[in-house]
């Protein structure tokens, strides 16, 4: 087996988060699994680099926490703003020509 392969559990405990995460990724195939035989049990092992790299994808699609609905509504707001005056600077652009 592969040295990067790992139980859920210790994937969950390397990787800092739940090991139901880890089974849920498991559940909807984006974590794939190898089981093994171990005496009348099963093991289950999944690799650690696309464990890591599934929390990875996931975070960087995750608004940041310590943005508050305030602090968001204010970047749209200034983002509304911009495209406004961009809007007024092209239609005046296109006037002159």
């Amino acid at each position: 087996m592969n040295e990067d392969m790992v139980s859920p559990q210790q994937a969950a405990q390397l990787l800092g988060i739940p090991e139901k995460t880890i089974i849920t990724w498991i559940e909807r195939g984006w974590l794939g699994v190898q089981v093994t035989p171990h005496g009348q049990r099963q093991r289950r092992w999944v690799s650690l680099a696309r464990a890591r790299a599934i929390k990875d994808e996931e975070e960087m699609l995750r608004p940041p926490q310590s943005a508050s609905l305030g602090e968001l509504q204010q970047k749209v707001n200034s983002l509304t703003d911009q495209v406004r005056q961009l809007t007024h600077e092209v239609r005046e652009l296109k006037q002159r020509q």
